[in-house]
């Protein structure tokens, strides 16, 4: 069995973070304001998320290609943009939507932020508390 690095571990309490933040903020959001606001946090949550999961992945291939092949490079790059564009696009959709609500979006595109702030807090946390005990 093969261990995982910190960072692996790191990201998987990162990506469960992330999904519990979004269900609490639209949870909050659906008593506070309804089904639009509960929405705009759910599909602004959900796109924010997916392309932190992606960017995730981009970077790992990114670092694995940059020792063997420049064309692999120039590939990640492009996808990059394509991706950048495509998220341009879907935000621009959601908040021109009469379905849902633009602040409930903005609110929901910062969860994957409040999920590395917290993340950060935590292990601050935990080194003052180490640092304490010696």
């Amino acid at each position: 069995m093969t261990r995982k690095s910190d960072w692996d571990q790191t990201y998987e309490g990162l990506k469960r973070l992330n999904w519990l933040i979004l269900l609490a903020l639209s949870c909050i959001g659906y008593l506070l304001t309804g089904y639009r606001g509960a929405l705009g946090i759910i599909l602004g949550g959900m796109l924010a998320i997916f392309n932190f999961n992606f960017f995730q992945n981009s970077i790992k291939q990114a670092i694995l290609i940059h020792e063997k092949d420049g064309a692999g490079m120039l590939f990640l790059i492009v996808k990059s943009f394509l991706r950048l564009l495509a998220l341009g696009v879907a935000v621009f959709l959601l908040i021109n939507s009469p379905f849902i609500s633009f602040v409930g979006v903005i609110i929901g595109l910062s969860t994957v932020f409040l999920g590395i702030t917290g993340l950060g807090i935590k292990n601050a946390w935990i080194i003052r508390i180490r640092e304490q005990v010696r």
